[in-house]
C-alpha cells in the first residue's frame, strides 16, 4: 500500500500538465457522423459505375444499417472524442471525458458527500489507533505511528489534490491515444473515412462485408463507451470514499481495488487506440483478395484480445464493459433462437372457418411473388448471399454476433427485393382497378353494392400489399366503401341480395342447378339462369395460387320432398328442409373450357351456408370492418343484428 501511494505522489508531482484534450483538439471532422454526405456519395459513385447487381443489392442492405442510426466512427470513439454525437449540442467537456453538466450535477454532490465526512472518519481513525497503541506492546508503536501519520498525511493530500490528480491521469490516457494517433496520421493513414478498416484507395465488393462488420463493431463500441462514462462517473464520485477508506487498515484494500477499476475504465481507450493502430498497420501491408479474410480476423479479435490485455495489467473494469455488452449480445440471440424454435414447434392455430368472408386475392400473391419460381430462387438466393454477409460481419461480436448477423442479414437482404416489388405491384393492381371501374362507369360501379365493395375492396388490397399487408388493406377498403358484409347480404338495393336465404332460393327455383365457384379473386354461390351463372351470394374466400382463368367448381341440386326414385329404381318418400345436395367433386375448368378433377380440395368441406350467416337474424356478426362501413353509410341496423 505504502508503495502505490508514493507513485501515486511522484506521478502527481511530476507529470506536466501541458496537455490537450480531444474536445480542444479535434477538427470538426473527427466529430463527423459514420455516414456523411462525401461518404453516401462516395458509395454512390460505386454502386452506380462498378457494381454489379448482386453488389448493388448488398450495398443496399448494408445502407440500410447504416441509416438506422447516427453513429460515431471507431476515429471518433477511439481517437477522438466519444460524446460529441450523444448529445443535440456538442457538450463543453471536463478533464476532456466528461459533459460539465455530468460532473456538476451528478460527480461533485456524490464527492462532496464523503469528503465531508473525512474530518469524522480522521477522528474515528486516530481514537481506535490511540486505542491499538495504548494496548499494545512498546516495541513497535514508534513503527506503527509513522505509518499511520504517513497515511493521515496522505489522505489528506489525495483529498485536497483529487482532481488535480484524476486530470492527470485523464491527460496520461489521452496523450497516449494523441501519440498513436499522430503515428497513424504519419503513416498516411486516412482516419476520417466511413470505413478505417476497408481499402481506402481501390474499393471492392470484399470490403462491403468489412464494412458492415466494422459497422456491428462500432454500434457495440458506442454502446460500451456509453456504459465506460456511466462507471466512470460512479468511480469518480466514489472517490471520496476509496481515499477515506485509507484511514483504517481494515478497509485499505478498498483504495487499491477503486484505482484498479478507475484506471481500467480510463485506460480502456488507450488500449484501444494500441490495438487499433496495430491492426491500421497491418491493414496496409495486406493485398489482394485474401486481404478481406486478415481484416476480418483482426476486427473479430479486437473486443477479445482488448479485454484480454487489459486482464494482464490488472485494468479488469475496462474489460468489463466489453462484457457486459458481449453477454447482452448473446441474451438477444438466444432469445432469437428460443422464439423462432418455439414458433416453429407450436401445435398451429386452427384456422376458423372464413369461406364466407374474401381477405387477400390473386392481387397478395402477385406482390409476394409466391407463385413464382424465378423470383422465389432469385430471393431465396439474395437471402442466403445476406445471411453470409451478416454471419461474416457478425462474428466481431462473438457466436452471439453470428446468429444475429445471419438473421438480421436474411431477412434485410429479402426486404429489399421484396420491398420494390410490392411497391411496383401495388401501383399496377390499382391502376388495372380503376382501368376496369372505367370501362364499367364510375357511375355504375358506385351505384352497385358488390360492384362498390368489390372496387374499394381491390384498392385497398393493392395499398396495403405496399406495406406489406394485404388483408388489412382489403379490411380498410371494405370499410371505406360503406358497404357491410351485412349490408350487402340484406339490403334490397341495387347490387343486393334482400337478405335471400337457400331456403328461399329453394322454394322459388326448386328444379335450378347450383354450382360454388372459386377464382383467384373471389368464391361465391351461383345458379343456372338458363345457361348463365347468376351469382346468389356475397363473394368469399379466394384461392390466389388458381391462374387467370381458372374456376374451381363444385355442382350442386336442392334436395327434393315427397316420393324420389332411389338407385334400386324403387320410389321412397323424402322429407326434410329443402337444402343442398352435392352431386360432383372438386373440379377446375380452365380458359380453354377443359375440365378436370382436383384433389386438392376435399369437396364435403365446402359449406355453402357460410356465404349466408351474415344475414342470420338475431346475431350480430359485423367485424371492425363492417361497423365502420355502417358508420360511414350512415346506416341503419339491418335485420341480422340482435
Amino acid at each position: 500500500m505504502k508503495k502505490i501511494i508514493v507513485s501515486i505522489m511522484i506521478f502527481f508531482f511530476l507529470f506536466p500538465s501541458s496537455l490537450v484534450f480531444a474536445k480542444e483538439g479535434n477538427s470538426e471532422k473527427a466529430c463527423a457522423p459514420m455516414m456523411t454526405e462525401e461518404n453516401k456519395n462516395m458509395v454512390e459513385t460505386f454502386k452506380k459505375e462498378d457494381a454489379s447487381l448482386q453488389e448493388s443489392y448488398a450495398i443496399d442492405l448494408v445502407e440500410a444499417f447504416w441509416n438506422m442510426f447516427n453513429l460515431n466512427t471507431l476515429d471518433t470513439l477511439i481517437f477522438g472524442n466519444p460524446y460529441c454525437l450523444w448529445f443535440d449540442d456538442e457538450p463543453e467537456l471536463v478533464y476532456g471525458v466528461f459533459p460539465k453538466e455530468q460532473k456538476e450535477l451528478i460527480i461533485d454532490p456524490i464527492f462532496a458527500t464523503f469528503t465531508g465526512t473525512f474530518v469524522v472518519a480522521l477522528t474515528i481513525s486516530i481514537m481506535f489507533f490511540s486505542l491499538k497503541m495504548a494496548y499494545s506492546p512498546l516495541g513497535g508503536n514508534k513503527t506503527r505511528l509513522m505509518e499511520e501519520l504517513y497515511m493521515y498525511i496522505a489522505t489528506g493530500i489525495l483529498i485536497v489534490g483529487y482532481w488535480l490528480l484524476a486530470e492527470k491521469i485523464i491527460e496520461l490516457n489521452w496523450s497516449i491515444v494523441s501519440t498513436f494517433r499522430t503515428l497513424l496520421e504519419n503513416a498516411g493513414i486516412n482516419l476520417n473515412g466511413f470505413s478505417i478498416v476497408a481499402n481506402q484507395d481501390d474499393f471492392n465488393f470484399s470490403d462491403i462485408i468489412i464494412m458492415f462488420a466494422e459497422w456491428l463493431l462500432t454500434l457495440f463500441l458506442n454502446f460500451v463507451y456509453i456504459l465506460r462514462t456511466f462507471m466512470m462517473i460512479i468511480l469518480m464520485g466514489l472517490g471520496g470514499l476509496a481515499i477515506i477508506s485509507l484511514l483504517f487498515a481494515s478497509t485499505r484494500s478498498y483504495f487499491v481495488t477503486w484505482l484498479q477499476d478507475l484506471c481500467g475504465s480510463i485506460f480502456m481507450q488507450s488500449i484501444h487506440a494500441i490495438y487499433m493502430t496495430i491492426v491500421l498497420l497491418l491493414v496496409n501491408l495486406v493485398e489482394g483478395e485474401f486481404s478481406v479474410v486478415i481484416k476480418l480476423v483482426l476486427l473479430i479479435l479486437f473486443l477479445p484480445l482488448s479485454s484480454m490485455i487489459m486482464n494482464w495489467i490488472g485494468l479488469s473494469s475496462g474489460g468489463l464493459a466489453t462484457s457486459i455488452g458481449l453477454q447482452g449480445v448473446n441474451s438477444i440471440a438466444t432469445a432469437v433462437r428460443v422464439a423462432g424454435m418455439m414458433n416453429s414447434r407450436m401445435p398451429k392455430k386452427q384456422k376458423s372457418n372464413t369461406l364466407g368472408n374474401l381477405q387477400s386475392t390473386r392481387i397478395s400473391a402477385n406482390a409476394k411473388g409466391n407463385y413464382s419460381d424465378t423470383w422465389t430462387s432469385a430471393k431465396n438466393i439474395m437471402g442466403k448471399t445476406g445471411m453470409l454477409v451478416g454471419a461474416a460481419a457478425g462474428s466481431v461480436l462473438g457466436p452471439g454476433g453470428v446468429l444475429l448477423g445471419a438473421r438480421m442479414g436474411s431477412m434485410g437482404a429479402q426486404s429489399l427485393m421484396q420491398v420494390p416489388r410490392n411497391i411496383g405491384s401495388g401501383v399496377h393492381s390499382a391502376v388495372s382497378t380503376i382501368k376496369d371501374a372505367k370501362a364499367d362507369g364510375f357511375k355504375n360501379v358506385m351505384g352497385n353494392l358488390q360492384s362498390r365493395r368489390a372496387f374499394f375492396g381491390n384498392l385497398g388490397e393493392s395499398a396495403g400489399v405496399m406495406f406489406g399487408s394485404g388483408n388489412a388493406g382489403r379490411n380498410v377498403g371494405h370499410a371505406l366503401s360503406g358497404v357491410s358484409r351485412q349490408r350487402l347480404m340484406n339490403s334490397s338495393e341495387n347490387g343486393g341480395y334482400s337478405g335471400m336465404t337457400l331456403g328461399q332460393i329453394a322454394s322459388q327455383n326448386p328444379e335450378a342447378k347450383i354450382a360454388w365457384m372459386q377464382t383467384n379473386q373471389g368464391s361465391a354461390m351461383y345458379m343456372d339462369d338458363n345457361g348463365t351463372l347468376k351469382r346468389i351470394s356475397p363473394l368469399g374466400e379466394a384461392d390466389p395460387s388458381l391462374k387467370n382463368g381458372e374456376n374451381r367448381m363444385i355442382d350442386y341440386e336442392f334436395q327434393k320432398t315427397g316420393f324420389v326414385a332411389n338407385d334400386s329404381g324403387s320410389y321412397q318418400f323424402q322429407t326434410g328442409s329443402q337444402g343442398l345436395h352435392r352431386t360432383s367433386e372438386a373440379y377446375i375448368t380452365d380458359a380453354t373450357g377443359q375440365t378436370y378433377q382436383d384433389s386438392r380440395v376435399n369437396a364435403s368441406t365446402i359449406s355453402p351456408d357460410s356465404y349466408y350467416e351474415h344475414s342470420l337474424r338475431g346475431a350480430d356478426t359485423r367485424n371492425i370492418s363492417d361497423r365502420f362501413a355502417d358508420y360511414i353509410a350512415k346506416e341503419p341496423r339491418h335485420q341480422g343484428f340482435v
